[in-house]
């Protein structure tokens, strides 16, 4: 039996801001409490509303993580993953997507485990400007 004591997986910051042309974001998922089981948990890259798209933007996830599937042993209390980001050459507005966090059900959750702060926002600021010319050179 597990011990009756609060159980929370959450992200540990839930906004990030980020400059186009870096090569990732790093994430990090905490766990408040104690188990003695391992967490199964999903990331699910991008949400409707979204501004920046998936494949273009940003994606898929860099190491340790190479898919959407994670897992934190119970003997640690944190997980940290990247997702990748890509850099283009178009003049945008600033963008953001979203990481949401969820138990996966490919294997039977710790007896009480809540999800605390679930969804993080990544703000990418668009690298590419315009270049004014000097006319004045005489």
């Amino acid at each position: 039996d597990e011990p009756c004591t609060r159980l929370v997986v959450e992200f540990d910051v839930t906004t990030y801001t980020v400059k186009e042309g870096e090569d990732f974001v790093n994430l990090e998922v905490v766990k408040l409490g104690e188990t003695s089981s391992d967490i199964a948990l999903n990331f699910l890259l991008g949400m409707e509303g979204d501004t920046a798209e998936g494949g273009k933007d940003y994606g898929p996830f860099a190491v340790p993580v190479g898919s959407l599937l994670g897992i934190l042993p119970s003997d640690q209390n944190r997980l940290c993953f990247g997702v990748l980001l890509k850099d283009d050459s178009l003049m945008e507005n600033t963008e953001y997507f979203t990481v949401r966090l969820e138990v996966s059900t490919l294997e039977p959750p710790p007896s009480g485990l809540q999800l605390g702060q679930n969804k993080a926002v990544i703000t990418i600021i668009d690298n590419d400007y315009i270049h004014e010319c000097d006319t004045n050179n005489g």
